[in-house]
């Protein structure tokens, strides 16, 4: 089975697309509720806020903490995400994965975090031969051993 020694990743268009969507939806349903205007500007702003912290992390690739490489060598069991601020982290355990022709997604266990960190990678995110590789492990390889 083959590796892939280092991913890296780049900002993605679709992943920006649907970003704006997604939050112009949520926008758009607030205005149309029947709440008052002090709770539709509360909410409008929550979306506001929210949208622009997701961009950083999830599209620009532009926060500290935005995953921004991906080693993953499925012999040795071994995935080790890198952090735009230089910082890597060894996953323990991949709990899910979802492939599609667009995107790969990952909710990875690291250590010392509660919930599962969320990796989105789109087909636009790296080269096209790196994510047909990418998706052929995703769906065929032993993930991360488990550490027990």
């Amino acid at each position: 089975m083959f590796s892939l020694d280092r991913i890296r990743l780049t900002p993605s268009r679709f992943a920006a697309g649907l970003h704006l969507l997604f939050h112009l939806l949520a926008a758009y349903a607030v205005v149309v509720t029947r709440l008052p205007p002090v709770g539709k500007g509360v909410l409008l702003m929550g979306i506001c806020v929210l949208a622009l912290y997701s961009w950083r992390k999830d599209v620009s690739l532009s926060a500290s903490h935005a995953i921004t490489s991906l080693r993953w060598l499925p012999d040795q069991g071994l995935m080790v995400l890198g952090c735009n601020s230089g910082r890597s982290c060894q996953a323990e355990a991949i709990r899910a994965s979802l492939v599609t022709p667009f995107l790969v997604l990952f909710a990875v266990s690291v250590p010392g975090q509660l919930l599962p960190l969320t990796v989105f990678i789109f087909k636009d995110s790296c080269s096209q031969d790196t994510f047909r590789r990418l998706r052929v492990l995703a769906r065929f390889a032993k993930l991360v051993a488990e550490r027990n």
